[in-house]
């Protein structure tokens, strides 16, 4: 098939959608952190407390369903009339788990990074608003934290001990994976609403377009993004973005 001419309206209007994309892109990464920024003291205040687990995974399950809320409201925005379609797909199954799953999944691994450094600075005699501080400012490389790395230290002094039970090493979930639940559950949502909004353009063209062009949104260097910039017939589906997170590749359809 022929390359199609387009516009320079049609220019425009694509660039308009990746500004909007990324607009909500930029909420949803606002969103994860002031959720976290208010589920966090309240998880402080539980543990320090001695609360059941029961109540504590009823604030867990809350705060998923908050991130899951959100990223639902951004990846529908204003397009009501894909909305349904939009949130199954949002929803699907890729690779045996949903956005549901994950999200969940890293809400956990959150927990866990709460829990030691709750049980870390308890042993360092910390107060819980000094722990909380600590846990909020360092949420994106919390094995790292002052607090645990001032116990680590003492530990190796012989001035403290690990408690039976207390794990005080790095995590690591697989290559590639971020350590940080904060970096991953925005990574997972952000992804979930750019994947979305990319969903809904092709919803409201594949019917009526007869190709489309691919352009680069960014200039980071990227091989896999540069494969894909230039014209593909509308049943080329596999070479419509995103192509990895971040991605800000857009598209003109003709």
């Amino acid at each position: 098939m022929a390359e199609e001419k387009y516009s320079r309206s049609q220019l425009e209007a694509a660039r308009e959608y990746l500004r909007r994309r990324l607009e909500d892109e930029s909420s949803m990464r606002g969103d994860v952190e002031s959720v976290l920024s208010t589920y966090i003291p309240l998880l402080v205040t539980l543990l320090v407390r001695g609360t059941s687990q029961s109540d504590i995974e009823e604030v867990l399950d809350d705060l998923a369903a908050d991130l899951i809320a959100d990223c639902e409201a951004l990846a529908v925005d204003d397009h009501d009339g894909n909305r349904d379609a939009l949130l199954l797909f949002l929803h699907q199954d890729i690779g045996g788990k949903t956005i549901d799953d994950r999200i969940r999944e890293r809400v956990r691994t959150l927990y866990d990074e709460v829990f030691t450094l709750v049980a870390v600075g308890l042993l360092l005699g910390l107060d819980p608003s000094s722990i909380t501080g600590s846990i909020l400012s360092g949420l994106r490389d919390p094995w790292h934290n002052p607090i645990l790395e001032d116990f680590r230290d003492k530990v190796r002094k012989g001035e403290a001990v690990v408690p039976a039970g207390l794990d005080i090493d790095e995590r690591h979930y697989g290559q590639g994976v971020p350590v940080s639940s904060l970096v991953a559950l925005t990574d997972i949502t952000v992804y979930g609403v750019s994947a979305s909004w990319g969903y809904n353009d092709w919803l409201d063209h594949k019917d009526v377009a007869t190709g489309y062009y691919v352009f680069r949104g960014s200039s980071y260097d990227c091989d896999e993004c540069d494969s894909h910039v230039g014209y593909h017939p509308v049943s080329d589906e596999s070479s419509l973005p995103l192509y990895h997170n971040h991605c800000k590749c857009y598209v003109v359809w003709v």
